[in-house]
């Protein structure tokens, strides 16, 4: 990763290429080319290994998961496994190691909607947000206090910026259900937490 730092440039402003930008790249690489299995044996070991090099700080490794989190919507209709494994084999080993800063993740892109005129100009992906946020909720029940979302992750419990985006709550709350084998009172519980009603009908 050293030698890709200082051997490369980045082709939209021909600067050096940042560590950030190589481990984004290579989150999109390695989800499309492995197994589950797989990765839940390798990423974890990959990710303590960078932290311990201190080849890339906690401000590179957010900028890197924000990137990803803002793809992983769309890789997720193909890869239903990645929720899973970016939250609990990078995520979640990023937070063991303490190189992750919720406060600044940028979950969603800035999208240029210029000349767009259709109904569905503003409309963001944000299920699997949802989805890799249950799973680090369900791991640590501290995430789960109110003020810790509004203070970490405000984004999510945001109507206007994700809430009134997720298409249908019910069948997202099933599918978290069933993702992380909870009972009905549980996943209730917890997607609660998140925002997310059963009995509300979608925007859009």
């Amino acid at each position: 990763m050293s030698t890709l730092h200082t051997t490369t440039k980045n082709v939209r402003n021909n600067e050096q290429t940042q560590f950030e930008d190589i481990l984004y790249c290579f989150f999109d690489k390695v989800f499309d080319k492995y197994t589950e299995e797989k990765l839940a044996q390798h990423l974890p070991v990959f990710i303590r290994e960078m932290a311990k090099a201190q080849i890339i700080g906690k401000q590179g490794f957010t900028n890197s998961v924000s990137r990803f989190l803002q793809l992983i919507c769309q890789l997720a209709v193909d890869i239903p496994h990645i929720c899973k494994i970016f939250a609990m084999c990078v995520m979640d080993t990023l937070i063991e190691v303490k190189m992750i800063d919720f406060t600044k993740i940028k979950w969603h892109d800035t999208p240029s909607v210029e000349g767009e005129e259709d109904d569905l100009a503003d409309f963001k992906e944000v299920d699997a947000h949802y989805k890799v946020m249950a799973h680090l909720l369900n791991k640590y029940p501290e995430f789960t206090a109110a003020d810790w979302l509004k203070a970490n992750c405000p984004v999510l419990l945001s109507d206007e910026d994700s809430l009134k985006h997720v298409v249908d709550h019910a069948s997202l709350i099933t599918e978290i259900k069933e993702e992380l084998e909870l009972n009905e009172a549980a996943a209730a519980k917890l997607c609660g937490v998140l925002g997310l009603d059963k009995d509300r009908k979608s925007d859009f």
